[in-house]
């Protein structure tokens, strides 16, 4: 079965990563014949673009205009009608949720990637949920909650989450006299580093030797390395490009630290807990399910500085909760976010 897939670009980012991981299992493991679309095709991370290769997953290039991507997408769906299309982020569901119904393809779902949108993304995703497409996929159960309170029609919407690849289980990581604390994300207000960052500067206040580090991109980026100099972190806080290897910099970490306002399900978290790393994180999106408080990491509530300090602290006196909370969520990852679990629950929306 042709199976088409239509996301902005294949940059760095959840969603990205999400459909390079989908398109390439679907066909190696069930053999579909997929595709990718996107409206930037020059703008790609590496992985994401060699996982496509690997498994033979052209990647075709639309238009980063509107209008033309609409008309080159609803061609190809027009001869392939008995395709299934995906899309993931608000341009590309509108965008190609309407092509699929003016070109007379039998099924197309829209996918919702995040906690919150604003107020003209929301009317066109509900407009889409409602009229358009054939259902929407949520990658968590809060935004479902959410979004099917406020309008969404229930019986179209349903709940998939991410994707991740196991990594090697690893060996208990060194008590190390410097803890490290690290986080990755796009440079956004969602993400919230200035909490983050003014959590890394109370649990060195309090006395306790820690250096932090994060991996991040994106437009705040300078606000970021302003804020890290006025607190005074120059010599403690590093900040790595978009491009690093994230898997190491985790395995060479001990504390994985979140302060998102907003996520569905966030794929860094995902990738901690692969990395064995204990979680301490904002109740932002999914984060309860996925990081049992007081056994795989800590949880507290959005902006509650004061708690994810002392939370912090926990973790860094104690050596032994460290390593314990983060082989439980390793688990946790394998028994409920397996690239094998998602795929199958695609494959079984696929073939209805």
């Amino acid at each position: 079965m042709k199976i088409y897939f239509y996301i902005p670009s294949l940059a760095s980012g959840g969603a990205e990563r999400q459909c390079a991981i989908i398109a390439s299992e679907l066909k190696v493991k069930y053999g579909h014949d997929t595709t990718v679309f996107v409206n930037f095709i020059d703008a790609h991370n590496i992985e994401n673009r060699k996982m496509l290769e690997s498994a033979s997953v052209p990647v075709i290039g639309l238009s980063p205009t509107m209008w033309r991507s609409f008309m080159k997408l609803r061609q190809v769906l027009r001869q392939n009608r008995d395709a299934i299309l995906f899309t993931f982020l608000a341009g590309p569901n509108f965008v190609g949720s309407l092509a699929a119904r003016t070109g007379g393809l039998m099924r197309a779902y829209s996918g919702i990637r995040c906690g919150w949108l604003p107020l003209r993304k929301f009317l066109s995703e509900l407009f889409i949920n409602r009229f358009v497409s054939t259902g929407t996929v949520f990658n968590s159960y809060k935004a479902y909650d959410k979004f099917t309170k406020e309008g969404f029609d229930a019986r179209k919407s349903l709940v998939i989450s991410n994707a991740i690849a196991l990594w090697d289980e690893r060996e208990d990581r060194p008590r190390r006299e410097i803890v490290r604390i690290v986080t990755v994300g796009r440079f956004t207000p969602e993400k919230d580093y200035y909490t983050w960052l003014s959590v890394v500067k109370n649990v060195s206040q309090a006395g306790y030797k820690i250096n932090a580090h994060i991996v991040g991109w994106g437009r705040l980026e300078p606000a970021v390395r302003r804020w890290v100099h006025d607190m005074g972190l120059d010599g403690m806080v590093v900040i790595h490009p978009g491009d690093a290897n994230v898997q190491e910099l985790l395995s060479q970490s001990d504390i994985y630290l979140s302060t998102s306002t907003s996520e569905g399900v966030s794929n860094a978290i995902l990738e901690a807990m692969n990395s064995s790393l204990p979680v301490v994180t904002t109740d932002a999106g999914d984060a309860r399910r996925m990081v049992l408080d007081g056994i795989s990491g800590y949880v507290a509530s959005v902006g509650d500085v004061l708690s994810m300090t002392q939370s912090v602290i926990k973790l860094v006196e104690d050596y032994a909760s460290r390593i314990a909370f983060g082989k439980c969520a390793r688990k946790l990852l394998a028994d409920k976010y397996s690239v094998d679990r998602v795929v199958d629950m695609y494959q079984k929306l696929i073939i209805g």
